[in-house]
């Protein structure tokens, strides 16, 4: 199966953002990468309704924590590896990537937004200094 890694295509930006961007050494808990094929099966439908690449990433972000999680923790004398952390990790990086994006899946800078709200059926108006 196919590895390309070029930042000029969503394929790319996705391996970028996961942590896969060395053929021959990937995120997987082998050490080994995610295929063109693979990634697309993620990615080409997201593409193909409108959105950016960025709605693949948490998707692949929760694909790892599910190999990861799938592998024994082990422990030898005072040496051990908690692989449960690892793919603890991973579901926090895809929230956190969530968090971070649209619904388009297009990455938004943080800070306040400023506008109206509804809560409770109540209008609130927030300012640009963050004041309701």
């Amino acid at each position: 199966m196919a590895f390309t890694y070029s930042l000029s295509t969503d394929l790319g930006k996705v391996r970028l953002a996961i942590g896969d961007t060395v053929s021959g050494s990937g995120p997987r808990p082998s050490g080994t990468n995610y295929s063109d094929e693979e990634i697309n099966v993620y990615l080409t439908p997201i593409i193909a309704a409108g959105y950016t690449y960025g709605r693949a990433v948490a998707q692949l972000f929760r694909l790892l924590a599910g190999e990861w999680a799938g592998k024994a923790s082990v422990s030898i004398g005072d040496y051990s590896v908690q692989y449960a952390a690892v793919a603890d990790n991973y579901r926090k990086a895809a929230n956190e990537w969530e968090r971070m994006t649209d619904a388009s899946g297009a990455v938004v800078a943080g800070g306040i937004s400023t506008g109206s709200m509804i809560l409770s059926n109540s209008v609130y108006d927030v300012t640009d200094a963050g004041v309701i």
